[in-house]
């Protein structure tokens, strides 16, 4: 969804539409990479909870146990870096 960006001074305002409304005057901003993400204050941060594949695939045993049966994931090496 593209949204209005209006420039006051140094800085940028974004208008939020109706349904992204949020409670409270505070939001979480976080740049990834070229992304430019909005949080609300208190919301997990998924991008940053999980150190590996097995970590991740265990939470989503839990967090949807009504789904299919997780593979259990192979726990490979790392790569080798390529020589430059």
């Amino acid at each position: 969804m593209k949204v209005a960006v209006v420039r006051d001074g140094q800085e940028q305002i974004i208008r939020l539409p109706a349904g992204f409304a949020i409670s409270g005057d505070e939001i979480v901003l976080e740049k990834r990479g070229e992304e430019i993400v909005l949080l609300a204050p208190g919301v997990e941060r998924s991008t940053a909870r999980f150190k590996t594949w097995n970590e991740l695939i265990e939470h989503f045993r839990e967090k949807f146990p009504e789904r299919l049966e997780w593979e259990e994931p192979e726990d490979l090496p790392p790569e080798p870096a390529p020589e430059w």
